[in-house]
């Protein structure tokens, strides 16, 4: 009796260590495109600095920008808790989202890269363009990608300025007046702090975020 109980505590453990193994598994593939919502701020070609570090080879280092030990859980943790000037993604980005990410910064410099900095000038030449009036509602959906720095429900600074209220003010940022076109080369071009989105949003999406933008 006892030998069995030792066997079933053995294979527990096993099955616990297994699953600790296992836990960060994802799909690289689904990975490299959630990781749009990274390339504003990450290279993911190069270890340059675009707002935050380069990420090509970055399980090949030894420490995170925090200073923790490049491992599975330690980039988790990061893209949840954010530091320094990361901001934290919290369930923005769901368990499967973020395993999906650590599998394709895995395969970094190998796999296809995200729009690095150069990409906005790609975007630049349609931001101009009038929108074509989105969806709001899709709009809410997409604005995860902006969560991380911006309020919606008030005009505080969070890590860029609070949106509440955005289509009432006068200038954005950048000193340009408030309309369609210039939040939408905004949103592509990035302006100071805020980076360039480029074709990492599309079109539809940057004119669903303004639909949205609008109504609050």
């Amino acid at each position: 009796m006892k030998k069995g109980i030792l066997t079933l505590a053995s294979l527990g453990l096993l099955l616990a260590a297994s699953l600790s193994l296992t836990a960060a598994d994802g799909d690289a593939k689904k990975g490299e495109t959630v990781f749009q919502n990274c390339a504003g701020c990450h290279n993911s070609d190069s270890d340059e600095t675009k707002v935050g570090p380069g990420l090509k080879n970055l399980f090949k280092r030894e420490k995170l920008v925090n200073g923790k030990p490049v491992t599975d859980e330690n980039v988790i943790a990061l893209i949840t808790s954010g530091s320094g000037a990361m901001p934290p993604f919290g369930d923005s980005l769901s368990a499967d989202d973020k395993n999906n990410v650590v599998a394709y910064l895995k395969t970094l410099p190998t796999a296809g890269s995200a729009p690095a900095a150069g990409a906005a000038t790609a975007g630049a030449a349609t931001a101009g363009a009038a929108t074509t009036g989105g969806d709001a509602k899709k709009g809410e959906a997409a604005f995860s990608s902006c969560a991380p720095c911006h309020n919606t429900d008030s005009t505080d600074v969070k890590v860029g300025p609070g949106l509440k209220g955005l289509f009432t003010r006068d200038k954005l940022v950048n000193g340009k007046p408030v309309n369609e076109t210039n939040v939408k080369a905004l949103i592509t071009e990035g302006s100071g702090a805020m980076p360039p989105f480029g074709d990492a949003i599309s079109s539809d999406d940057k004119d669903n975020i303004i639909a949205y933008l609008k109504t609050l």
